[in-house]
């Protein structure tokens, strides 16, 4: 298991914890834009407001997760206007995770290396990841826009155990390489709980 990728998750999840703390609870969907503790930007989305995390950080409840980890390719190999279509197709991904119940968080920041991002989704149940990931956005995106921007991309799932302080139990990771072959290599590890 990629250890970085976990701990990236972890400091993800705490930027959000200590959000919560200073900013007001309202139960209104938001988009804001803030930093990790090292000013590394990052942006945060309560589909049903920030008072809907905050009830979830209090319960000790099973929660989902999704992390999606991205390594881009070289600034060379990124054809004209594939940065402009991530950003768009991110946008318009936020916009439908703003109109969805299933999805209670979505946590995208800077990664340690300053030229790739990461996010975490957070839900309370497993059928709802299947949901998002069939969403017409998202697979265009998966479809059309990865493998034009990374080499590599990994994307973990699992639970929160009790909660969103609760351990992150990865479950499941899939590898793609893009970089492998004219077809991305695509593998899926299964880890021991």
């Amino acid at each position: 298991m990629n250890t970085a990728d976990i701990d990236f998750l972890r400091e993800v999840r705490t930027a959000v914890l200590d959000d919560l703390k200073s900013a007001p609870v309202k139960y209104t969907p938001e988009v804001s834009n803030g930093h990790l503790p090292d000013r590394r930007p990052v942006r945060w989305v309560f589909p049903r407001g920030r008072g809907h995390i905050a009830e979830l950080v209090d319960k000790r409840d099973i929660l989902y997760f999704v992390g999606f980890i991205g390594d881009t390719r070289k600034s060379s190999e990124l054809d004209d206007g594939i940065r402009k279509q991530i950003w768009d197709t991110d946008q318009q991904l936020v916009e439908q995770l703003l109109q969805c119940p299933i999805v209670s968080g979505y946590f995208s920041a800077e990664r340690a290396d300053k030229n790739n991002w990461g996010n975490l989704v957070i839900f309370q149940s497993a059928h709802a990841i299947s949901e998002l990931v069939t969403s017409k956005p998202h697979a265009a995106a998966v479809k059309n826009l990865s493998p034009r921007y990374y080499r590599r991309v990994r994307i973990h799932s699992g639970e929160l155990m009790g909660g969103f302080y609760g351990e992150i139990q990865v479950r499941k990771t899939i590898l793609l390489d893009y970089e492998s072959a004219t077809q991305p290599a695509r593998s899926v590890v299964y880890w021991d709980p």
